[in-house]
């Protein structure tokens, strides 16, 4: 329980006769910092109830990596109820990881540039037909538990195999060719 504010002392004589300074000393509390506190999906830290003179540390989340190469920063509680960053080391600034694409020629997707726990669809592209089971795939950007700082696609990829051309075809017994059978993106010699 904190006391005034500001106490009255007096000058007066102890019972020896000597001058001394006679009162109660005010209770001092720090004061919580609620100002500048780190936030956004790209941070966690422990500032919660940070009060003046404390530290506390400010870090990527899960799923974000530090632009300036240094994965965490300290902030003090001033006395003015805010969170001041190291200015020498300057603010912390987290970029989501994101996922690459597929990379596969024979699949379509919109999984290029997910991030962390986003979910994508894989269907075979634009010449290529289904060789298995499922005609669409649902993959997700998940990140790498050995690194933490890469991230992959998880999930399997729907098997797509060439199509063969069937339009186009040279007329029969005219042209000496091999383009019997030839597949999408292949080349044949007439």
């Amino acid at each position: 329980a904190a006391g005034p504010a500001i106490t009255m002392w007096t000058c007066g004589r102890s019972p020896s006769g000597d001058l001394e300074l006679n009162g109660q000393a005010p209770i001092c509390e720090p004061q919580r910092c609620a100002f500048n506190l780190p936030s956004g999906p790209g941070y966690k830290h422990d500032c919660d109830g940070a009060t003046t003179g404390a530290t506390c540390t400010v870090e990527c989340a899960t799923g974000y990596v530090a632009e300036s190469g240094v994965a965490s920063r300290t902030r003090v509680c001033h006395e003015t109820g805010e969170l001041l960053e190291d200015k020498v080391a300057g603010p912390l600034t987290c970029r989501a990881l994101t996922c690459p694409a597929l990379g596969l020629v024979e699949v379509s997707s919109n999984c290029a540039g997910k991030h962390v726990n986003e979910t994508c669809l894989a269907t075979c592209a634009a010449g290529f037909e289904y060789a298995g089971d499922g005609a669409l795939a649902e993959l997700r950007c998940a990140l790498d538990p050995t690194t933490a700082t890469h991230v992959a696609l998880q999930g399997i990829a729907p098997q797509c195999q060439r199509k063969r051309c069937e339009l186009g075809l040279l007329e029969p017994g005219r042209y000496t060719h091999d383009c019997a059978g030839v597949e999408t993106g292949r080349q044949c010699t007439v």
